[in-house]
């Protein structure tokens, strides 16, 4: 099935890189600008979770996996195509793109390359420095849902 007129961002990247913690804190965000909540999994900090948000009169579907065509399936099914905007999380190749791309037609999927702040050696603490690197990809992504509300 094709989601032709279906808006789609697919938060994009390596694994590890923050995708799901990013996205949790989207929803978050969208909340905090006054979105009402529909739907959805219940967010803990360890697992993938999904929403159906009400923003601006628009719905949107947020699924914080992307990891496999089959988690991505399981997920999107939740989102039963009713929403106007929908927001995953991709690989950088493989599978997982390849289930966006054959769900919605080119001409609606934005491509939103994750930022990310990483290091060859495990010692040296990041958190803050990804922290960060989260909350402007949010304000990022944000921006983009902007665009269709």
């Amino acid at each position: 099935m094709i989601l032709s007129n279906k808006e789609v961002i697919v938060l994009w990247g390596k694994g590890d890189r923050g995708k799901t913690t990013t996205l949790k804190l989207l929803i978050e965000e969208l909340i905090n600008l006054g979105a009402k909540k529909i739907d959805g999994g219940d967010s803990n900090l360890t697992n993938d979770i999904w929403a159906i948000l009400e923003y601006k009169n628009k719905k949107i579907g947020i699924v914080t996996v992307g990891d496999d065509q089959q988690s991505l399936k399981k997920y999107f099914d939740k989102l039963n195509n009713e929403c106007d905007i929908y927001i995953c999380a991709s690989r950088t190749k493989g599978i997982s793109c390849d289930y966006i791309k054959t769900h919605f037609t080119d001409s609606v999927i934005i491509w939103q390359e994750k930022l990310s702040i990483t290091v060859e050696n495990k010692s040296v603490d990041l958190t803050r420095l990804q922290d960060l690197a989260n909350k402007a990809q949010v304000s990022v992504l944000i921006e983009t849902i902007e665009r269709y509300v």
